[in-house]
Order: C-alpha cells, then sequence, then structure tokens
C-alpha cells in the first residue's frame, strides 16, 4: 500500500526531482492510493510547494513541516525547507489525509493510526527513525506530564498489524479508511477516552472480519489439529513442521480426522500468512520463585484520572491491567507477576494506598493453577446467530471443545539460573 513500485520511487525522491515533477509525482500517488484503498479522495486538485523561510516551531504535531490554505478550489500545501529530508513522510501523510472526513481529519487518534500507516509504508528510509523520534517527541512535549501513562502503547502495536502479510481481501489500512468514513460518529479526538477507543473499535471490528473466514468446516478442523499437535509435541519451532506431524500422527491413528493432508496445509499457509492464531507457551511460576496474584482495586472516586494513572503506572509488576466503573469509582482489575521475595512488599504497599485514602477496597489473591477453555463450535456457521451453542444440537461436536490446564503446585522452587537463562 501503494504498491512496491511507487513507495520506492517515493522513498529515493530529491527535492529536485520532486520540484521538477511535483504535480506528476502527486498523481501518480493519489491514483495509487485511491486504487489501492478503492474509495475515492475527498479532495483531488492538491499543489505542493516548497518555500525557504523561518518557522515557529508547531505545537501541532500532525501539521509539522507544512502550511495550508486553499486557492481557486485547489489545496496549497506549503513545505518548510527545513523538514524537506521528511519529504516522502510528509507527502504521503498529506495525500492519505485526503481520504479521511473532514470532521475528523484532525483527531490525534486518527492521525496516530495514519502515522503507523506510514511508518509501515517507508520502514527502509533511512529517515525512518528520526521521523517517528520527531513525532513521538512532540506528543510527550506537549501532552500534560502528570496523565502518568503511556498514551502511545495501543498504536505501538499497531505496526506489528500492519506487518501481517495479508490478502487482497483482508486488507489492513484499507479496512481502516473504510471503518473511519463509515463510523464517524463514534470517533473521538484523544485517546485518552476509553469508551471510544478508535483501537479497540477497529480491532474488534477487524477481528470480527477475520472470524467470518473462520467459519468454513475444513479451516475449523485444522485449527483444532493444530492444537491437538502443539499440545502433543509442545514445540513450535515453525508452523511449516506441523504438516509432517500431521501426516505421521495421522498415520498411526492418534490423531483423528477426515480432513487431507493437502487441505491442511492449504489452511495452514492462511492461519500463517493472515491470521494471529499462533501457539503461546504457559509458564509454571512458582517453578520460578514467582507468584502470580489476581489483583482488584477501587479506587477513592474522589481522585482524578491523572493521579489513578499515577499510581497504576508505578505499581511494580502489573501486567493484563482492565478498567472498568463501579458508581462513581474507578475498578482496577489485572495480573501481578512477583518474585516472592516481594509479596510481602506488595501487601504492605496495597494496605498503605488504603490507610491513605488512596483505595476504598482490594483482593489480592494467589492463584495456584492456569485454566483456559475455547469452543470451537461457536466458530461455526450453525453457531453465528446463537448467544449459547447448543449441546444437543444435530451438528454440535465434543471434539471441538478445547481446554488447557496448568498445575502451579502448592510449593515455590528457587532455581538456579545461568546467565542464559
Amino acid at each position: 500500500m501503494p504498491d512496491s513500485l511507487a513507495f520506492k520511487i517515493l522513498e529515493n525522491i530529491s527535492e529536485k526531482e520532486f520540484q521538477k515533477n511535483s504535480d506528476l509525482v502527486v498523481q501518480n500517488l493519489l491514483n495509487n492510493i485511491t486504487t489501492q484503498l478503492k474509495l475515492d479522495p475527498y479532495q483531488t486538485n492538491i499543489k505542493f510547494i516548497i518555500i525557504r523561510k523561518e518557522i515557529s516551531e508547531s505545537k501541532d504535531v500532525f501539521n509539522i513541516g507544512v502550511n495550508r490554505y486553499t486557492q481557486n478550489k485547489t489545496l496549497i500545501i506549503e513545505i518548510y525547507e527545513k523538514y524537506l529530508k521528511f519529504l516522502p513522510f510528509i507527502l504521503l501523510r498529506e495525500i492519505y489525509n485526503r481520504f479521511v472526513p473532514l470532521k475528523i481529519i484532525d483527531y490525534e487518534s486518527v492521525q496516530l493510526v495514519i502515522n503507523q500507516i506510514i511508518i509501515k509504508n517507508l520502514s527502509k528510509h533511512n529517515a525512518l527513525n528520526e521521523w517517528d523520534s520527531l513525532i513521538k517527541g512532540h506528543l510527550e512535549h506537549y501532552d500534560a506530564p502528570s496523565k502518568g501513562f503511556d498514551r502511545l502503547t495501543p498504536f505501538d502495536r499497531l505496526k506489528s498489524f500492519f506487518d501481517l502479510k495479508v490478502s487482497e481481501i483482508l486488507n489492513h489500512i484499507r479496512f481502516f479508511f473504510h471503518y473511519i468514513r463509515r463510523n464517524i460518529s463514534l470517533m473521538s479526538d484523544k485517546i485518552e477516552d476509553a469508551a471510544n477507543d478508535l483501537h479497540d473499535l477497529f480491532f474488534d471490528e477487524f477481528k470480527n472480519h477475520m472470524l467470518d473466514c473462520m467459519t468454513d468446516k475444513d479451516m475449523i478442523e485444522t485449527v483444532r489439529c493444530l492444537i491437538y499437535i502443539f499440545y502433543k509435541i509442545k514445540l513450535n519451532r515453525n508452523l511449516g513442521q506441523y504438516q509432517n506431524y500431521f501426516q505421521k500422527l495421522k498415520a498411526n491413528g492418534q490423531l483423528q480426522t477426515e480432513l487431507s493432508l493437502r487441505r491442511f496445509i492449504k489452511n495452514l499457509e492462511w492461519i500463517k500468512n493472515e491470521s494471529y492464531i499462533a501457539p503461546s507457551y504457559k509458564v509454571n511460576w512458582k517453578t520460578l520463585d514467582i507468584c502470580v496474584i489476581y489483583i482488584f482495586i477501587r479506587f477513592n472516586p474522589i481522585l482524578n484520572k491523572a493521579k489513578i494513572y499515577k499510581i497504576i503506572k508505578n505499581l511494580p509488576f502489573l501486567t493484563t491491567s482492565k478498567f472498568s466503573r463501579s458508581n462513581f469509582s474507578l475498578d482496577l482489575l489485572g495480573i501481578i507477576f512477583i518474585p516472592k521475595v516481594y509479596l510481602e512488599d506488595l501487601i504492605n504497599l496495597v494496605k498503605r494506598l488504603e490507610n491513605l485514602g488512596y483505595i476504598i477496597k482490594h483482593d489480592l489473591l494467589l492463584l495456584n493453577y492456569y485454566n483456559a477453555n475455547f469452543n470451537l463450535n461457536y466458530l461455526r456457521k450453525s453457531s453465528q446467530k446463537q448467544l449459547l451453542v447448543e449441546l444437543n444440537h444435530s451438528k454440535y461436536e465434543k471434539k471441538y471443545e478445547i481446554e488447557f490446564k496448568l498445575d502451579y503446585g502448592t510449593k515455590f522452587y528457587k532455581p538456579i539460573l545461568n546467565i542464559l537463562d
């Protein structure tokens, strides 16, 4: 997005070449992106001009390097000489913005996603790291320091999302631009507005889009076979080896399936290249002398969000956190992986926060086992319109009930680790 040739030209374009053929370069880029997005731009009359004059530093990070105005129904975009080393980044930003509804074009949440797309597009440009630092530096500088949490983390994760190799049907970047046009009323400007978080909305809808591609019976059976093989061999060097395991385990009767090897390989390619499906390992943390703690905290409603986020940022070893509201209070749910030697310190810290009035309720639960369940029957077409799958349905199959259990045991161990561990 756009095609690789267009990007190669854009990455290597010089100031001299651009000034000589600016109209042609812009039109080719606009046409290319129009084709790739399968959308018409809101504005096609665009002219770029390079100007040589001193400028004051802009506080608007997404307007860095340019001045825009309209003249005779043409959008004039002046690029300041100081920012010419970022010419390809600025060109892409301005062209992509022509496909964004005017009402939300200045939304921080939308521009952060577009910036991640630009970084993906120009991943080989020698000024990439400098551009990335420039954008993040301005955001960090002009955000209130008291917020106390990393507001860019969800958008940094978009990089790996856009890096996924996808088919013509499942095109992540096209999906984004179609999504924001269909859902203008759902967009929020600032990313702190969790209720309308573009990141979550975007991922949720794309997840549903991908699930639609997995309702095929053979695809579901392929996923079941992959899970069976992984649980059996407990290794994941590469998915390519799984076709050999499939053939071997099916031949000796351990894997009961009517799925053909040819179909398994075809579905495996789709899973590898176009989905998020991948094996994952679970650790028995007690063998490393680490406690797994489920934590629940209800904060005092008189605290503002900035103070709450500051407390959470400094809460040690917290992962997988989630917020919810209870009346006027903000609740925190999360998992803490903490070395046993610090467990007493954690308990004392939470008690101190309660004594100081920062929190009004808390629970700390030591987890002794891990259990995960997933029912692949929910992916089947016969189950799509049901909130709950009917166990007595003629098409329900017990083999698609997937369960994983890990007993941490009751004892802690102090392993002797070497430098490689």
